[in-house]
């Protein structure tokens, strides 16, 4: 299975939101920026809020990934 790849076009002022540094876990497999497949499941640390909380830049061990805001949960 395919993990989503998510783009969103950012306008000036963003990244929003206070859930930076904020730890969470995926819900799904995501793909990172360099193109590498995270699991299910892995813990990673929000580092950017996109779009009023629609997306997350999230910091896991292989990188970053740009995650849908529905697949995640706080830890």
């Amino acid at each position: 299975m395919n993990a989503p790849v998510l783009t969103y076009s950012l306008t000036p002022g963003e990244p929003r939101g206070s859930a930076g540094l904020a730890g969470v876990r995926l819900r799904h497999a995501v793909v990172t920026d360099a193109g590498e497949t995270v699991s299910e499941g892995t813990d990673g640390t929000v580092v950017g809020v996109w779009a009023e909380g629609a997306a997350y830049e999230v910091e896991v061990a292989s990188g970053l990934a740009t995650v849908d805001a529905a697949s995640l949960k706080a830890v």
